[in-house]
């Protein structure tokens, strides 16, 4: 598989039941375009977006000749994921009623392809089993998938998007996933079923012991 471009940028997320996201952004260029890739400000925020949600951990990249930062998430809320302390959120994950709204916008009209060496996207490259690119958004959702202007693998429940470069790009996908009880209730239920069953045994124990002499 032929490496056709110069920018590399995945998005790879999950979304759990609990409202919480986990995954990694990607935002590389080849060696030779650094600077050019520099100059695109677009790029640059990126970055800075992703790695001031809170609890984000940025560290370098570097694979297959391209150089740049990688971003992961551990379980971040979608509420910090959705509101980073610079900028705006390319992609925004909101939970309305029984339903996970996933909204997201991504403008690269002012990036030229041909000053990249492409014609629409930076490469023809293929990532995992599917050909979406090195511009790419992949977002696995708890629930059905009930609309998305994405691509939906159903065996996965993951959405996928292919970024186009020198045009603006909308990303919308909605899940189904009704909110389960709060962990903290979770734990509530734990300890009572457990002080419960501690008195159980006490009184069983008791009613077993053999009654002492008088």
């Amino acid at each position: 598989l032929a490496l056709s471009g110069c920018v590399r940028l995945g998005i790879n997320l999950e979304v759990s039941d609990s409202d919480r996201v986990s995954g990694s952004v990607v935002v590389a260029a080849l060696d030779q375009w650094q600077e050019l890739a520099g100059e695109e400000g677009d790029l640059e925020r990126l970055v800075d977006s992703y790695a001031s949600v809170p609890g984000a951990r940025e560290s370098g990249y570097d694979q297959d000749g391209y150089r740049g930062s990688e971003i992961r998430f551990d379980g971040v809320s979608i509420a910090d994921f959705s509101n980073p302390s610079s900028g705006d959120a390319p992609i925004t994950i909101r939970r309305e009623g029984d339903n996970i709204e996933l909204r997201g916008s991504f403008d690269f009209s002012a990036i030229n392809p041909e000053d990249f060496g492409g014609e629409g996207t930076f490469t023809t490259r293929t990532v995992a089993t599917e050909d979406l690119g090195e511009l790419y958004v992949r977002v696995t959702l708890p629930g059905d998938i009930v609309s998305t202007n994405g691509v939906v693998d159903e065996v996965t429940n993951t959405v996928s998007w292919r970024l186009r470069a020198g045009e603006p790009n909308r990303l919308s996908a909605t899940a189904y996933s009704p909110p389960g009880l709060p962990l903290w209730i979770w734990g509530a239920i734990g300890a009572s079923a457990l002080a419960l069953g501690a008195v159980g045994i006490w009184f069983a124990l008791r009613k077993r012991s053999p009654e002492q002499p008088a």
